[in-house]
């Protein structure tokens, strides 16, 4: 699991930018806009693969297995990939045999992308800071009456760290679980 930086901020009565955003420094945002699309476009080879993997669980025919896969959120096809794969524990096919561990190890793997990939989807990108912190989640702090954002740090290392981990998922499902 790659650490991520995050910090809590509190909203004052107005929402005002707490540091310099970077909106105004056209480098910087063409490199982040960069490494957002890719982050994006690997992401949604990733789902595909594993549409694939449901769909041909499911049944023989890729139109039927759509069908019951069809409006589905990442999440729930990460919980329907366990659950099916738990039919194939200890049982080996073509040289890969799936056991326990190994399901689990790929289910928090594929918790953890999809997680990196919705607070980069949801991202607040207006308020990338020159530091770079984003919002990616607001919430109602119960105990003070407080509106108060999470601000996950956005680095590009962070960015093509994880690029690399979906990558490798993805060609991990496509080479070994794509029946």
């Amino acid at each position: 699991m790659i650490k991520m930086r995050t910090r809590k901020i509190k909203l004052d009565q107005y929402d005002l930018p707490q540091n310099e955003v970077i909106q105004d420094d056209p480098k910087q945002y063409s490199q982040y806009s960069k490494s957002i699309g890719e982050i994006m476009i690997c992401f949604s080879e990733l789902e595909y693969v594993l549409d694939k993997v449901l769909v041909e669980s499911i049944s023989d025919r890729s139109d039927r297995g759509y069908m019951y896969i069809k409006g589905l959120r990442m999440r729930d096809k990460i919980e329907i990939f366990k659950q099916l794969g738990l039919d194939y524990i200890n049982i080996e096919i073509e040289h890969f045999k799936l056991t326990k561990s190994k399901l689990l190890s790929i289910i928090s793997k594929l918790k953890e992308l999809n997680t990196f990939r919705n607070r980069v989807a949801h991202a607040n990108w207006m308020t990338l800071s020159k530091d770079g912190f984003v919002r990616t989640k607001v919430f109602y702090n119960n105990e003070d009456g407080q509106t108060e954002f999470i601000e996950v740090k956005m680095t590009e290392e962070l960015m093509k760290k994880y690029i690399i981990k979906i990558r490798d998922m993805t060609f991990f499902l496509y080479d070994k679980v794509v029946i």
